[in-house]
Formats: C-alpha cells, sequence, structure tokens
C-alpha cells in the first residue's frame, strides 16, 4: 500500500480529494448532458390547448380517426396531465406497437380494469390469460358449437317472423350466446334482466374502451356469476365455461385466499359485393344442396366463406375497441419523445 501512494501524481490528501471532485463533476455534468438532450425533445405535434385542463375542450365529437388524421401521423393530447399519444398512420403504429412492443404491453387503469383485455401487464394478466386458454382453445371450444347452432337458428327463425330490426336481433342474439356459452343460463326473453345487463355492458364497452360504465361494469361481473353459483349449489347447473373453471377450481387444494384471488381471477375472465355474396352462394349451395342450415362443422369445407368472414371482420371489425396501451418506459420516434405512462 506503501509503494502505491508514492506512484500517485498528488502531494498531498486534500489533492486527491479534488482530483476525485473533479472527475465526480464531470461525470455527472455528461449524464446530466444526456438526459437534458434526450427530454429536451419535444412531444408530438398537438393543437391548441387550454391551461390545467390542456385539450379537453378541442377534441373532437365525432369522426376523430379524419380530424387527427389532419393534425398529423402521431399527434400528442393532454388530458389534465394525462398524456395521450395517437398514432395515425400504418407505419408509425407498426414500428411503435409491432417492433416495439416490449415497450408498449403495458395497458393504463380504466372503469373495466380487471377485465382481461384491460389488464396492465403483470401476473395477474399471465393467470387470467391462461383461465381464458384454457375454456377458448381450438378443441375446448367445440363444446360450445351447438349452443352457437341454436341460438343462431333461433335468431333466424325471428328474422324471418319480424324481419325489422335486425340489428337489434343480432345483439340480442349475441347477448344469448355469451349468457348460455359462459354462465350456462338459458334465455327465454329478451325482456329478462340478465340480457338487459349483457346488451348495455357491451354497449358501453363499445362506446368507450377508455373507461366503460362503471355501474354496467359491475352489474356485468357479479350478476350472472352470482347466479350460475347458486345453480351449481342447487345441482341444476348446465355445462358453461363458468362452471368448468369452478369445478376445476374446488378441486385443487389451496387456501381459503387463494381461492377467493383464483375465483376472483375466473369472475374477471368470463359483436357487399354482390359478386362475392354470389360466390360464398353457389358455395354453401353446392355442400348443403339446399337440405339443410350450415353448421359450424362445416367450416373445413367452406373456404371461400371463410375467406369472406376473415376478411369482412378486418375490414369492419365486430368491436373495433382500439384498447390504448402504455408506455412502459421513455421513448423516442422520429425526433419526438414518448414519455413513461404515456397513453398509447
Amino acid at each position: 500500500m506503501e509503494g502505491f501512494s508514492t506512484h500517485l501524481p498528488f502531494t498531498n490528501s486534500q489533492d486527491l480529494c479534488r482530483f476525485v471532485g473533479l472527475i465526480s463533476l464531470l461525470i455527472f455534468l455528461l449524464y446530466w448532458g444526456s438526459k437534458r438532450e434526450q427530454t429536451s425533445l419535444s412531444l408530438p405535434p398537438s393543437p391548441k390547448a387550454d391551461p390545467f385542463i390542456g385539450h379537453i375542450r378541442f377534441l373532437p365529437s365525432g369522426k376523430e380517426h379524419i380530424t387527427y388524421k389532419q393534425w398529423g401521423d402521431i399527434i400528442s393530447l393532454n388530458m389534465m396531465g394525462q398524456i395521450i399519444i395517437v398514432l395515425n398512420s400504418a407505419e408509425a403504429a407498426n414500428e411503435i406497437l409491432v417492433h416495439r412492443a416490449a415497450r408498449y404491453s403495458d395497458r393504463p387503469h380504466t372503469g373495466w380494469g380487471n377485465n382481461t383485455a384491460f389488464l396492465p401487464y403483470g401476473e395477474r394478466w399471465r393467470k387470467q390469460r391462461r383461465m381464458t386458454h384454457e375454456v377458448l382453445h381450438k378443441k375446448a371450444s367445440e363444446d360450445f358449437w351447438p349452443i352457437i347452432t341454436r341460438k343462431s337458428r333461433h335468431a333466424l327463425c325471428q328474422l324471418l317472423s319480424h324481419p325489422k330490426n335486425v340489428e337489434g336481433k343480432f345483439k340480442h342474439m349475441a347477448a344469448c350466446m355469451i349468457l348460455s356459452s359462459a354462465y350456462g343460463y338459458d334465455v327465454s326473453s329478451s325482456d329478462e334482466e340478465l340480457v338487459k345487463i349483457v346488451e348495455a355492458a357491451n354497449k358501453g364497452l363499445c362506446q368507450s374502451a377508455l373507461a366503460g360504465s362503471v355501474e354496467e361494469k359491475d352489474k356485468m361481473l357479479h350478476t350472472p356469476f352470482d347466479w350460475t353459483r347458486v345453480q351449481m349449489t342447487t345441482g341444476t347447473a348446465t355445462p358453461s365455461m363458468l362452471t368448468s373453471l369452478l369445478l376445476k377450481l374446488a378441486s385443487q387444494k389451496k387456501d381459503q385466499k387463494e381461492l377467493k384471488e383464483e375465483e376472483d381471477r375466473i369472475r374477471w375472465t368470463v359483436g357487399t359485393m354482390f359478386k362475392v355474396q354470389h360466390n360464398a352462394q353457389m358455395e354453401l349451395d353446392a355442400l348443403l344442396g339446399g337440405g339443410r342450415l350450415p353448421e359450424l362443422a362445416d367450416r373445413p369445407h367452406l373456404p371461400y366463406i371463410e375467406r369472406v368472414i376473415k376478411e369482412v371482420c378486418r375490414w369492419r371489425p365486430v368491436t373495433p375497441l382500439a384498447i390504448p396501451h402504455r408506455c412502459i418506459k421513455d421513448d423516442y420516434y422520429k425526433g419526438y419523445r414518448i414519455p413513461q405512462g404515456a397513453m398509447v
């Protein structure tokens, strides 16, 4: 140690302290300068805003996608301190949400917070996704084909008798399918409370992916779930996704707290071209011969119709939610800064 100190270019300990202090200051200035350069990058362009409340007054009331596109390929909005980044081009969406998916895999907190599609990335999301896969993977979903077939044919009979209000009939059919396959509840009338709850919750969900109706969400969450639990207790429950998950849960050896958490996860886990129409009808007639209605088991033999359905769903999704993502860590795109916590 003594030999080492004799080779240092310092005459005393004060010189050494000054040297260490200068080095530390230099490192700090370099770090501060690099961070300042990054944070000095501005947010994406945005329209004029008010102090404190931001852009709330200036948001379009309709056809938002047209207005946002006029503002730019990537824009930023400030909603009372919450930064929202809107992507208006396939290039920006691809780069940020696909190529940088790991940085944007989180979800912001919403009124539908524990719904699997809205959950922030984490352990709970992984467990609920696993549960969903158990009852909805390709083989398991075949158990619900009879329900879907029965409800769809019932809807067609209603349309033949009452051809008006087609949209309402299909919304009712969707609610019936959800209640039957998820909860084992057989709907007999459109005036039933559970049907109204599902239809109201779906309407609220489609109208507002950012928040949703908390009251309708709670009814949708608890009322059908509690009904199924009562049916299982009395021994009258019919097979459904929920009964399958609850029976599996009951067979596992877990303490009360774990069972409650698991049950809570289950609770949260559970909608023209003439030539094309002509071709689809010809394929259908060739297979069925006009003697019966198609079934889900016919899908492998109807490749054209399968592609038509996929294209229609791509072109006009049943529920175009566009559920927002959340930036996990500060990011930079084309000279703009996307801050941590921003909604994308």
